[in-house]
């Protein structure tokens, strides 16, 4: 077996910088196949076997490393040994699908049956399993064809080459993985789930399966499953930066900041070179109100990585919290001028000049966005409010309309368009917005109080005031409501008191004569 000063010595010289943790590397690669192989793999089960690193090196193209380790049984003639070839990244993580079995192993184990030294054959199953070749080939040939496709975005022909090749090879974890992975591409959410549940079975020491199935979690939403995952693929290794990372955004996702934050500063001491990791914890800080902390985060992010538009609109957006709207516009600007073709820095950048107040400016940008994304409902929305300040209330109308269309279930759209047309004094469209509003968003106590407006403004005040009655249901405090009935107590008080006058008068005239 190699010593550790071999193992060292085995690397090429022209690679010494990243041999320093080549016995890390090697012993990862012993204690996986001790620990694992010998419970995974059937055949290798209930044999006393050796097993010694044959050799170790950098790989400078592929940036892994490539670690042969050889077993064979103890007490047993040796004609061959079995070799598993193991790539290892240089943070120790075993890429999806190796270790592979590279050649089989001839050997037969001498044992003690009674008084008789019997020689005893390898058992079949351990023939047939070394004698794959064939069907390792068979599978790896399946698995480039499905790249190529994949490549060429022909999904559907890759999905189908890795499901040939997992039928032929059903051990082989990195065609559940890339599967997995396009399934998730796909949105087929369960499957994925499934390709990357099969991979952990198959390797339940592998963190990567954990993350890459705990990030289809956080995209379902699932933030408890996925955070699991990302606790697990962070067990299996402490190191794993992209991990933290993951499970850093679903506690984001689930409003529980502080550990986001905890997560994304480990993530910055495992890379405090990395820029994203800082932009992170920004966006944490951000949705803590911590605004302070959120631009000192995105100006880190911005010294490490000065291209990084995400980073300028993440700090435009906390600049215009702040109402700093020229510091705002100038990150947006930026941001545009690192990606013209980003729409969503053309809405940001509209969105500080509106709340400057320069509203064409605000329409132009707006619009921009448009231009870049027909499909997106906050563009025509907020192209909307623009107009709709300016008072060309028909215009606003227009992408109010537009919005609803690319986005049905919007409460909030429809309640502005009722807005707009009750500035043009269309009282039954507005209501009839009010109404689908309500019906989407039935506590929401500002659409009935729009309503009420219109109702009022059709004189129909018995139904304005059961709106503002059922506005103080839901909000006891809400002053305007509490104002209106003032109002309409006192109105009908006066009234009240008229009527009483009046009928007095008659009966003196009455009397009278």
């Amino acid at each position: 077996m190699m010593s550790r000063d071999e193992m060292r010595s085995g690397m090429d010289a022209e690679h010494a910088s990243e041999s320093k943790d080549v016995r890390i590397v090697c012993e990862r690669a012993l204690a996986h196949a001790n620990d694992q192989l010998t419970r995974q793999v059937s055949w290798l089960r209930g044999l006393d076997l050796y097993w010694e690193i044959e050799s170790a090196r950098f790989e400078q193209d592929e940036h892994y490393y490539k670690v042969v380790v050889l077993c064979y049984p103890k007490n047993a003639e040796v004609e061959s040994k079995a070799r598993w070839e193991y790539h290892i990244d240089p943070d120790g993580e075993l890429y999806p699908g190796t270790p592979l079995c590279e050649s089989k192993g001839g050997w037969s184990e001498n044992m003690n049956v009674g008084d008789e030294n019997t020689e005893h054959q390898v058992p079949e199953a351990i023939r047939v399993a070394f004698s794959s070749e064939e069907k390792v080939e068979a599978a790896n040939l399946l698995k480039e064809s499905a790249s190529e496709h994949a490549d060429n975005d022909e999904v559907d022909l890759a999905i189908a080459d890795y499901t040939k090749a997992i039928e032929t090879l059903p051990g082989d974890v990195e065609a559940y993985h890339e599967r997995g992975l396009l399934y998730k591409n796909i949105g087929k959410y369960d499957l994925a789930i499934a390709d990357y549940t099969k991979a952990i079975e198959l390797g339940p020491s592998d963190p990567v399966a954990y993350n890459r199935r705990g990030i289809i979690y956080s995209i379902r939403g699932e933030y408890d499953l996925a955070i699991n995952d990302f606790t697990k693929a962070i067990e299996l290794n402490p190191d794993a930066a992209v991990a933290y990372n993951n499970r850093g955004f679903a506690y984001r996702n689930k409003g529980e900041y502080d550990l986001a934050i905890a997560d994304f500063s480990k993530v910055i001491e495992l890379r405090p070179e990395a820029a994203m990791p800082y932009n992170s914890r920004g966006l944490a800080h951000d949705a803590k109100g911590e605004t302070d902390l959120a631009i000192a985060d995105y100006t880190k992010a911005l010294e490490l990585d000065p291209e990084d538009a995400v980073a300028y609109n993440n700090r435009g957006f906390a600049y215009d919290d702040m109402r700093k709207y020229d510091l705002a516009i100038a990150d947006f600007t930026k941001a545009i001028h690192l990606d013209s073709k980003d729409p969503v820095a053309y809405r940001n950048r509209g969105l500080a000049h509106r709340h400057k107040g320069a509203y064409d400016l605000a329409i132009a940008d707006y619009t921009r966005a448009i231009d870049l994304d027909p499909e997106s409902p906050k563009a025509y929305k907020n192209r909307a409010i623009a107009y709709s300040v300016k008072g060309k209330y028909d215009f606003a109308i227009v992408d109010y309309t537009k919005s609803i269309e690319l986005e049905p279930g919007s409460a909030s759209a429809y309640n502005s368009r009722g807005l707009a047309y009750s500035a043009i004094g269309d009282y039954d469209s507005s209501i009839a917005d009010f109404n689908t509003a309500i019906e989407l968003e039935p506590k929401d106590a500002k659409f009935y109080c729009n309503r009420a407006r219109s109702y009022q403004s059709k004189g129909l005040g018995k139904k304005a005031e059961e709106d503002f009655r059922y506005v103080l249901e839901l909000d006891p405090n809400h002053d305007e409501a509490r104002t209106w009935l003032s109002r309409m107590k006192e109105t009908q008080q006066d009234k009240g008191s008229e009527k009483k006058e009046e009928k007095g008068k008659k009966e003196k005239k009455h009397r009278f004569w």
